[in-house]
């Protein structure tokens, strides 16, 4: 049956943003002697929140980045935003689901402003209204499932109803978490067939590369 709602991450599914930022990543790694090439920057930090990224490079290689370290990256990371590379077929595939009547929403581990600003520059933002679901709303961050619980309170719909797409398998762990049926999408996928297996091992029921094909996957239910 078709779902009433399609919930989708931002990060590395609507955008290819994950691959650029994995590269800035790896080059300020360097700065503290880390040498990590973008791949293996991805497979450690895939879907992990970027305000994180300090505790995280602590708890992955332990070296304390130094103090000025962060804002740069935050810095240099918004010039990222400019440049993002919309996922191919996307508009096509939001456009066939809302005229089958399917809601749209966006799922993501980023807070509000930085989630709001990246749709409007992605020109994605008309697709989606209000269903914008992120860690300002009281929500821990993925793989709990508080933001995808959180959606289905807002649309009035149960686990049952809603379909996630997500690229990486904390957000699969998230939406599987909320009782969700879960896509993994991999059309943005910059580390191989590793990150394939975890998707799998995180519950989603099944991976595909090509957005036109998540929305067939959508709308078969």
């Amino acid at each position: 049956m078709k779902p009433a709602a399609a919930l989708f991450d931002f990060d590395g599914t609507l955008v290819d943003t994950e691959g650029p930022d994995c590269a800035l990543i790896s080059r300020m790694l360097l700065e503290v002697g880390i040498r990590k090439t973008p791949n293996e920057v991805m497979k450690d930090f895939i879907g992990l929140p970027r305000t994180e990224i300090e505790e995280a490079i602590l708890a992955h290689y332990g070296v304390q980045v130094p103090l000025d370290w962060h804002p740069r990256y935050i810095e240099e990371r918004s010039k990222l935003e400019d440049h993002m590379i919309v996922t191919p077929g996307i508009e096509d595939a939001l456009r066939r689901l809302q005229n089958s009547g399917v809601q749209l929403g966006v799922a993501s581990n980023s807070y509000e402003p930085r989630l709001k600003r990246v749709l409007a520059k992605s020109g994605l933002e008309t697709w989606f209204g209000d269903r914008l679901f992120h860690l300002d709303q009281g929500s821990r961050r993925k793989p709990a499932p508080d933001i995808y619980l959180f959606a289905l309170r807002s649309l009035g719909i149960s686990p049952e109803e809603a379909v996630a797409v997500e690229d990486s398998p904390l957000g699969v762990q998230a939406a599987v978490a909320a009782g969700i049926r879960c896509i993994g999408f991999t059309g943005h996928n910059h580390v191989g067939e590793a990150i394939d297996q975890e998707l799998l091992q995180a519950g989603a029921f099944v991976l595909e590369p090509d957005m036109g094909k998540v929305a067939d996957l959508i709308l078969k239910g």
